[in-house]
């Protein structure tokens, strides 16, 4: 038996009773855990196997197949998972939540993102989420995953300007078209982040 603490990523429904839940762990960074029962009763973990939850994990590892997950625990002061309902929040954390998923593989080092998403966290329980805030931390993330020098390459083009005349939305959009190419596929959630955080710039500015 393993105890790890981690953050939910990702949910995927298995069958009518069970699911399949992507965790980012600290040290071990991406796991993937099959979920008995959770679908069909929310008693059994107790209501806690939910997007972007904060918890400890209980799991038996195999050498074939997914770990099982057995039992889950809240911190003793775990995350307000009403914050995580927030419109942009949300929006923002399943951004972050596809592309760790996408850039990190599983069962390797956490790369301080387990770290940096507590950080964004304790940073949203005191402010709103805010173009420039989201760009830095996304930044953040490129260099954790270590796309630094493509990135630093990239934004040498003229991009620095953006920061100096506060274009804060344009640069995020570009810094997600970036990770897009790296991921060369189109981002399922940037869309819907890019319009939440800014309604009158958002998706249709994409290049």
């Amino acid at each position: 038996m393993e105890q790890h603490s981690g953050i939910i990523l990702k949910k995927l429904s298995y069958s009518e009773a069970d699911e399949i839940i992507t965790v980012l762990f600290k040290g071990i960074g991406i796991k993937r855990l099959f979920v008995r029962g959770s679908r069909k009763s929310k008693k059994r973990f107790g209501g806690l196997i939910d997007h972007f939850a904060h918890l400890k994990f209980f799991f038996s590892s195999h050498n074939k197949g997914l770990s099982s997950l057995t039992s889950v625990e809240e911190f003793h002061e775990s995350m307000q998972r009403d914050l995580w309902t927030l419109g942009p929040n949300f929006a923002y954390a399943s951004l972050l939540s596809e592309f760790i998923c996408e850039f990190t593989p599983e069962d390797g080092d956490d790369h301080g993102l387990y770290d940096l998403w507590l950080s964004l966290y304790n940073e949203l329980k005191q402010k709103e989420l805010t173009p420039d805030m989201a760009t830095n931390y996304f930044i953040m993330f490129l260099r954790h995953v270590g796309y630094a020098p493509d990135f630093i390459e990239h934004f040498q083009e003229g991009h620095s300007q953006a920061v100096v005349d506060n274009e804060w939305m344009s640069l995020l959009t570009d810094l997600v078209s970036f990770a897009e190419k790296i991921m060369q596929k189109p981002s399922r959630a940037a869309p819907f982040f890019l319009s939440t955080l800014d309604p009158e710039n958002g998706a249709g500015d994409r290049r």
